[in-house]
């Protein structure tokens, strides 16, 4: 976008009105919906910060280390464009029995995924916002695809995790 620039919302889904259309994203971007891909059913429930507005809700997570359910968005530059993106921000609620973990990966094809970064969920029931601000592919000409995983949930069938203010961010 602009070389030097300060980082800035490239895209950002906030689910107000329980929408998974992105809510804010930069002139020089498309973005098309969030999603979740999982054996679980999503919901929309109360949001962050103070459970008020939308947050997208998914279950059904994954026991232990191994990527299962995700969360999911992709961004492009409009014709003539590229983008850098810096970091990916996030606010989290895991049931008592939702994923202790979350994964933050990036593809640039669609297929093949790479790791940004990583961390634990906070305590239950409560919202916490997380940043993965790890590595992500620089001079962006093509689509970027980020997937939010959650793993070590404690009991699977049962397992609830919800988002809210799922923010790229970059120059």
């Amino acid at each position: 976008l602009t070389a030097g620039a300060a980082a800035e919302i490239l895209v950002q889904y906030n689910f107000e009105g329980s929408n998974l259309a992105a809510s804010a994203w930069h002139e020089c971007v498309t973005a098309p919906n969030f999603a979740y891909t999982g054996e679980g059913a999503t919901s929309f429930w109360a949001g962050y910060p103070d459970n008020t507005g939308s947050a997208l809700r998914g279950g059904m997570w994954s026991s232990n280390d191994t990527l299962g359910a995700y969360f999911s968005f992709s961004v492009a530059p409009q014709t003539g464009f590229i983008f850098k993106a810096t970091s990916v921000t996030l606010a989290e609620q895991r049931s008592a029995t939702g994923p202790q973990n979350w994964v933050i990966r990036y593809s640039t094809n669609g297929t093949t995924f790479y790791n940004v970064d990583e961390g634990s969920n906070g305590s239950y029931d409560t919202w916490h916002v997380q940043t993965a601000d790890g590595t992500l592919p620089l001079d962006v000409p093509q689509p970027l695809h980020i997937r939010i995983y959650g793993t070590n949930a404690s009991d699977t069938s049962d397992s609830k995790w919800r988002v809210d203010d799922v923010t790229l961010n970059g120059t």
